[in-house]
């Protein structure tokens, strides 16, 4: 139940450094499973973990967004202080079409 000064929790940090060579699958799994909270959590931008996992893993985001969205599929309705959806943020950075599909 942790943040940081951003609003941040665990689970926020594991999604935006996900990668086979950073973080992997099963630690973002073992983070919303031990905290299934974090899954609704905003940080103080609005931005879900559903949100930091489609802005800044857009190349290789289907391992993990899929998961997320099964976990907390509401999250793709949560908007963050702009006014953008999950689908909003993946779409900005031109996630591929089998994740645009999932939202």
């Amino acid at each position: 139940e942790e943040k940081n000064d951003a609003g941040e929790t665990p689970l926020h940090d594991a999604c935006c450094s996900f990668s086979p060579d950073k973080v992997s699958f099963d630690v973002v799994t073992m983070l919303y499973e031990f905290y299934p909270g974090a899954l609704q959590e905003a940080a103080s931008d609005g931005y879900t973990p559903l949100h930091r996992a489609c802005e800044t893993n857009a190349h290789s985001p289907f391992e993990i967004i899929s998961p997320l969205i099964r976990a907390y599929p509401n999250a793709l309705k949560v908007k963050n202080k702009n006014g953008f959806t999950p689908l909003h943020i993946a779409c900005k950075f031109r996630a591929p079409f089998e994740v645009i599909s999932l939202m």
